[in-house]
């Protein structure tokens, strides 16, 4: 493991579908990778369709980046894809202290 100093784990929450919009906007302010995760958010009123509640579909795009692009990563997620756009986005940053590498796969299943 290395020690990963000033870089910042970025999760950033999107409505259903703007994802792909989201890891666009963060390589666009020098994010260099990123991992979307489909999810359902709870913490908002439920809405139902016929009497069947709905929940609230969420993707979650993860991204790592030094303390300067992250910066540059939450300013442009604000501004392009915030609360105020249909996207309804937030960005949640949170330091990272070890970054693990593991390279070659798993190792062989003994048995």
């Amino acid at each position: 493991m290395e020690n990963a100093g000033s870089v910042k784990a970025l999760f950033i929450i999107v409505n259903m579908g703007f994802g792909s919009q989201a890891v666009e906007v963060a390589q666009e302010a020098g994010a260099e990778g990123a991992v979307v995760i489909n999810a359902v958010g709870t913490g908002m009123a439920r809405k139902s369709l016929m009497g069947i509640p709905v929940e609230s579909e969420k993707e979650i795009v993860l991204t790592l980046a030094g303390e300067d692009t992250a910066g540059k990563v939450v300013a442009a997620i604000k501004e392009r894809l915030g609360v105020e756009t249909p996207a309804h986005g937030i960005c949640l940053i949170l330091p990272v202290g070890q970054i693990a590498q593991f390279v070659g796969g798993l190792p062989p299943t003994q048995g």
